[in-house]
């Protein structure tokens, strides 16, 4: 008796269906396998800047090895002090004729265009060059003993070289460090002998000066 020959299609269909598990598996594998985590290209950083303040900084990478970062920081303090001295005949010793409370509050905000020099760095980290500016107010109150009040404000402008570097603490912390020298410019208030009290005052005029400077800022960061 002769068998039936198999049709010319059936031992393609049956390698067909044996070979789909092994191909779903290979799909279920790859929709499950997790995407490589994103490069760190953006900073957020907590420190000290030598304008007397202490505030936050972000960074952001605009090109392989050129980040832009913007600074807000500020400061308060109080102290006491005096005007109009006068020596003690006995000891020789300054005495206020007017005593004061002051209260000072500074704000500051920088913008700084960075450079890195190492090209073969991950982003953010290494030595870099930047430039920048920064705008800086400062407000101060003083309170007399006698009870009147005064107050002084006055505004600066820095032009700010720069020349540091960012260290990587692990894949993600930072910790930057930059100096160098800076341009400061500004106005403050004239103050103006008084023949009828025999003190300095502050007066309406207001004079304009410039003078180099030297800068810091120490900052603890997290890329992200």
């Amino acid at each position: 008796m002769k068998l039936p020959a198999c049709p010319p299609a059936l031992p393609a269909l049956l390698l067909l269906l044996s070979a789909a598990p092994a191909a779903a598996q290979t799909t279920n594998a790859a929709v499950a396998a997790p995407a490589p985590p994103a490069t760190p290209r953006q900073a957020l950083k907590l420190g000290l800047f030598s304008s007397e303040t202490i505030g936050l900084s972000y960074e952001r990478q605009l090109a392989p090895r050129t980040s832009l970062q913007a600074s807000l920081g500020g400061w308060f303090n109080g102290y006491d002090g005096g005007r109009g001295f006068v020596y003690d005949s006995a000891y020789f010793y300054p005495v206020p004729l007017q005593r004061y409370r002051a209260r000072r509050q500074r704000l500051a905000l920088t913008v700084q265009l960075r450079r890195y020099l190492q090209p073969t760095k991950p982003a953010l980290a290494g030595w870099y060059v930047g430039a920048g500016a920064q705008l800086l107010g400062q407000w101060t109150r003083y309170r007399f003993d006698d009870g009147h009040t005064e107050r002084n404000h006055y505004h600066e402008q820095n032009l700010q070289l720069r020349f540091g570097r960012q260290c990587q603490l692990g894949p993600r912390f930072t910790f930057d460090v930059g100096l160098g020298p800076e341009l400061v410019v500004g106005t403050e208030p004239r103050y103006v002998y008084n023949a009828n009290t025999g003190f300095y005052a502050l007066g309406s005029e207001r004079y304009f000066y410039a003078r180099p400077a030297f800068g810091m800022a120490l900052q603890a960061g997290y890329r992200f």
